[in-house]
């Protein structure tokens, strides 16, 4: 009789074999496969009744020994499912693990050994050979009855102890029977081989059973729904248990080495040409602010770039910042890029103005070499004396310990304002592990736990002083996990710092890392009296709650809890702001965009005041109401980041306690936003080609373009596009993927907003910007070809990004769509978010795109392939990072990429670059050849950028002889386009209007370069079509249509100005008639 250690053993094991049997989903077939796995499995309804080929002896491996050897083979079934597929059963004497190991399941489905393999006595006569290694299954055929077409494995599943592989092929029936031959071998280097002999079945024939159709051949999954904690038609997530791919798995056994370090964002102080006076002596540029919160500012807080044209001004000296009256205003002023003849291109400007609620204020940027600004008296000072760095902005004095980093060390106001900081004056300070990372398994990794890698002053200057540290979390004994990047921003005169901080996930074991929670604890001196926080009702109207212990969370967009001396009360959204007032003062938090990056949690008791980045979950099943793309982060309890992903949190501090929550907020989440007159960034030319609106003129494109921005906002709000991975970008229009801002929607509304001044869009463009650089772009990999890449439309942002498997995951190993030739590679958002707003985070991943392209992909650039968009795309990231940096190693990059381009267009054929096109491509016509518009659209956007800095003939000739395939293929009547036609541009797809503008940039160009008025006439017709079809909502067609017809406008302007002068006050106005 057993014992009852073994009775339970043995309990176990069948409970786990009928488990996997089973799939714990109904069984209407009744044979022991769950309904969830026959829909699987591709297999029709009704019972299945398996036929035993061959069996194999029960080898009693010891977990030990199972590791060392193949999985065990006990049993090799077989059933007719229907029509020409056959389901297989292999059952293994445990879970077979196929990691470093193997199985082949070899067929002669035509009982003739005279067909197939011919090269060995044992496999004589086989036709087919599935062979499993890993996670790979791969179908061999050795008979040429046996096609791509006819023959594949429609399916494969791991269930519990068996594997299940359907396959499709021609079969031998004869007297009602399924006649073959079948046998298996299953190795495992170093250790012992299992296998089944060679046996003759003989399966019941279902002649009238019809079988699914196969929605997508090639298994890319081998584990059962039942083994995820999510899915549905098109989704599925991964348990907690299953942290993805691994390390050894995906490091390449040569890594690319980058020709040198990843270059900094280029602040700089000094002039490269000390001396040298530019072409202007004096002039001045007007700014407009406005107080938009309804909130009155003591010292509202203004970064803003100013765009300088070439050659106008060398020297930073001769700058400054005056009011409407003429008097001058304290100001900081850096150069954040250059122009080639290292005249400045972009400047900085910082300063601190007050503002009266609504007020509007008129300033100008006055510059030249006659112009001189007077001298500045700042109490701003940061000096770093051993391991200190002290920072004394005037009311305030912070610590930072350079070696126990923990943010705030110490932190004192000068109260009597005699300019000193005594003991009794300290009122704040970081809890002593500083920012704490809480583990899976509860483990504390924490700042102050090991020195950070690298401590630097960013920026400095009479107005703002930026501290960045970097360096991974430590646990206690040193061991590191994931790492942290913290800027501290500082100002003149002001008692209040923010705090950037950006969290990313380099640890590199497994594709999946699961946290419990990240929060910084701050201690408050002499203890707290009393706190408050507010939130939203139902009714919109905030309220305010107090008590000696407050807390609240942002559980989500629309929910937030409130606890107040242990009252709980629900809201909707909590403003993020939170007040204390102690024995030694008063002072304010504020979270920006609390709500919108849920989830977050404030609370402040005798212990002092926590900041949840990411708080404790209430329960494993939080989030398990939401839909899947809003999901897949929170797992079971825990917050999951896959390697390489980040974001950034921004918490504002007042330590003095006189600047009240409404305006921390309003500095916050609505700051002051400077507007330049369009006319300026035209005449600057620093972001290129623009159409300024002179009187009427484009009052319609600029109606379109605010109706598709409310638009956007109202389909925000019904998919729910919020969270501290998604807020800035929008759900894909595939019904599974984020689109991961497609088209750049950021450079979109940046450049809407210099247009228009409307700071809407602006604000807009900045969140997505920000989102880009963080979630989106690479930050670290097993393989460093990859580091610094931007993903394209993925689940999860980062997972599968083809809308084609049946049930899409985030894990996902990173090829050729997610490097740069992905044809999803944009940077000017980004860019623009650096010379708009001094964005050095959004900068640095920039940066690393860049270098991405040109270490990684501009050097195995060999070939356009089938979809030219990915040179396009390439071409306009890494011309724009030149543009930033006129970085000679940036152009070497675009110029490989372009000779591609030319050595493959086909001039004596179209025009274009044909070939034969994609299935999908194809429009029904098999063997088709031609290209898609949007395609060649993309690629000549490219060259296009290209030209305009190097102005080489052979890229002109390329983009005119491709521009007139395009005309080719306009269609008149439809006053649209193909998706894809012939050299001869006729179409294999119905014309529309769906993408119109993608072709007018390059048609617009061409007519610039010959003076043809053809070019000019469709660029009116395309864009008046766009126009009457009515505003879009979703950001990808948004983002395509501002992308494209950004600089085309500026063109046809000028085209107007040229040849329709009596004409050009009703361009694209309310008069406008194309």
């Amino acid at each position: 009789m057993p014992t009852p250690s073994r009775s339970l053993k043995f309990f176990v094991v069948f409970l786990s074999i009928l488990t996997a049997n089973f799939a714990w989903s109904a069984d209407s077939g009744g044979d022991g496969i769950g309904d969830e796995l026959r829909q699987e499995l591709y297999l029709p309804p009704g019972r299945l009744d398996f036929v035993t080929i061959a069996t194999s002896k029960d080898q009693h491996d010891t977990e030990k020994t199972a590791a060392q050897n193949a999985p065990d083979i006990l049993k090799l079934e077989a059933c007719h499912v229907g029509q020409q597929r056959l389901l297989f059963r292999i059952t293994f004497a445990r879970k077979p693990v196929f990691e470093g190991a193997g199985i082949i399941l070899y067929t002669d489905l035509d009982t003739n050994r005279q067909t197939g393999r011919q090269d060995s006595a044992t496999h004589r006569g086989v036709d087919l050979m599935a062979t499993l290694s890993g996670s790979r299954l791969e179908v061999t055929r050795h008979n040429p009855a046996f096609t791509k077409g006819n023959s594949y494995v429609a399916a494969a599943k791991i269930v519990g102890c068996c594997l299940y592989v359907v396959l499709d092929a021609p079969l031998a029936v004869a007297e009602g029977k399924v006649r073959f031959e079948a046998y298996l071998l299953c190795q495992r280097k170093g250790g012992r081989s299992d296998s089944t002999p060679r046996l003759l079945a003989e399966l019941p024939w279902l002649a009238d059973r019809k079988v699914p159709t196969v929605s997508a051949k090639g298994v890319s999954d081998l584990r059962s729904l039942s083994d995820y904690r999510y899915h549905n038609d098109r989704v599925k997530l991964e348990s907690l248990a299953d942290k993805g791919l691994t390390y050894e798995k995906i490091r390449p056994a040569k890594p690319i080495e980058p020709g040198r370090p990843r270059p900094l964002p280029p602040f700089s102080t000094t002039s490269r040409k000390p001396g040298k006076a530019g072409s202007v002596a004096i002039e001045r540029v007007p700014v407009q602010l406005l107080e938009e919160a309804g909130v009155a500012r003591s010292g509202a807080c203004l970064s803003f770039g100013l765009p300088l044209p070439q050659g106008a001004l060398f020297e930073l000296d001769n700058l400054r910042l005056l009011s409407s009256a003429g008097r001058e205003i304290a100001a900081q002023f850096t150069a954040t890029s250059f122009w080639p003849d290292d005249s400045l291109k972009w400047v900085l400007i910082d300063t601190a103005l007050p503002l009266a609620a609504r007020q509007s204020m008129d300033c100008r940027v006055e510059f030249g070499s006659r112009v001189h600004r007077g001298t500045q008296a700042s109490p701003l000072k940061a000096e770093s004396v051993g391991e200190t760095i002290t920072v004394v902005t005037g009311p305030l004095k912070v610590e930072i310990d350079k070696r126990r980093f923990r943010l705030f060390s110490a932190v004192w106001l000068d109260a009597n304002h005699d300019g000193r900081f005594t003991d009794d004056e300290g009122v704040a300070a970081s809890g002593p592990e500083g920012a704490v990372l809480v583990d899976q398994n509860g483990e504390r990794f924490t700042m102050s736990n090991r020195p950070p890698e690298s401590v630097r002053i960013e920026e400095q200057g009479p107005q703002k002083v930026v501290l960045r540290v970097e360096g991974p979390y430590a646990a206690n004994d040193g061991r590191t996990y994931m790492r942290y990047i913290a800027r501290l921003i500082f100002r003149a005169g002001s008692p209040r710092v923010e705090l950037v901080f950006t969290h990313v996930n380099d640890y590199l074991q497994t594709e999946f890392t699961d946290i419990t929670s990240l929060g910084i604890p701050m201690k408050l001196s002499g203890g707290l009296q009393r706190a408050a926080v507010s939130l939203a009702g139902d009714d919109a109207k905030r309220s305010t709650h107090q008590g000696r212990a407050v807390a609240v969370v942002q559980l989500d967009e629309r929910t937030c809890s409130l606890r107040a001396d242990g009252k709980t009360s629900q809201g909707r959204q909590a403003s993020g702001a939170a007040s204390w007032v102690g024995p030694r003062g008063a002072a304010t938090v504020a979270f920006h965009d609390f709500w919108q990056r849920w989830p977050k949690a404030l609370s402040a008791d005798a212990q002092g005041l926590q900041i949840d980045l990411l708080p404790k979950q209430p329960d494993k099943d939080f989030g398990k109401g939401l839909p899947h793309y809003l999901l897949y982060p929170f797992v079971e309890g825990f917050y999951r980041f896959k390697w390489g992903m980040a974001f950034t949190e921004r918490v504002s501090f007042d330590f003095s306690g006189k600047i009240g929550p409404e305006e921390l907020l309003a500095e916050a989440n609505s700051a002051v936003v400077a507007v330049l007159p369009a006319a300026w960034y035209a005449k600057s030319n620093a972001l290129g080609p623009m159409a300024v609106p002179q009187g009427g003129q484009f009052g319609l494109w600029d109606k379109y373009l605010a109706d598709c921005y409310q638009n956007y906002l109202r389909v925000r709000d019904k998919d729910r596009t919020y969270g501290y991975f998604n807020y800035g970008d929008w759900y894909g229009e595939r019904g599974r993927n984020w689109g991961n801002n497609e088209y750049d929607l950021a450079h979109g509304y940046f450049m809407q907003f210099v247009r228009s001044g409307n700071r809407d869009y602006f604000r807009l463009a900045l969140v997505a910007a920000r989102h880009q650089a963080d979630v989106d772009c690479v930050h670290a990999y097993p393989d460093p070809h990859y580091v610094g890449a931007n993903h394209q439309h993925s689940i999860g942002h980062t997972g599968t990004w083809s809308q084609n498997p049946r049930h899409a995951t985030w894990s996902h190993r990173y090829d050729s769509h997610t490097s740069a030739e992905n044809g999803h590679t944009w940077a000017e958002g980004m860019l623009d978010a650096w010379f708009l707003a001094g964005e050095s985070p959004v900068m640095e991943s920039a940066l690393a795109l860049s270098e991405h392209l040109t270490w990684a992909t501009s050097p195995n650039f060999k070939a356009l392939g089938t979809h030219e968009r990915s040179a396009g795309w390439s071409l306009k990231a890494i011309m724009a990072a030149y543009n930033a940096t006129y970085d000679p190693l940036y152009l070497d990059a675009a110029r490989r990429i372009a000779a591609v381009a030319l050595a493959e267009q086909k001039f004596d054929d179209g025009g274009a670059w044909p070939h034969v096109l994609p299935q999908d491509h194809a429009g029904g016509h098999p063997g088709a050849r031609g290209n898609a518009v949007f395609l060649i659209s993309i690629l000549l956007a490219g060259l296009q950028d290209y030209h305009l800095q190097t102005h080489d003939p052979a890229v002109a000739k390329s983009i005119v002889s491709g521009a007139r395939w395009l005309v080719k293929c306009w269609n008149e009547e439809a006053q649209g386009w193909p998706y894809t036609a012939s050299p001869a541009g006729e179409p294999y797809f119905k014309p529309s209007t769906g993408l119109s503008l993608m072709p007018i940039g390059p048609l617009a160009y061409a007519g610039h370069l010959t003076g043809e008025s053809r070019f000019m006439e469709i660029v009116e017709a395309a864009l008046g079509a766009t126009l009457r079809s009515g505003a879009g909502s979703d950001g990808k067609a948004i983002a395509q249509k501002m992308i494209f017809a950004s600089g085309a406008l500026a063109l046809l302007q000028g085209w107007y100005a040229e040849h329709h002068k009596d004409q050009q006050a009703t361009l694209l106005s309310t008069e406008f008639r194309p």
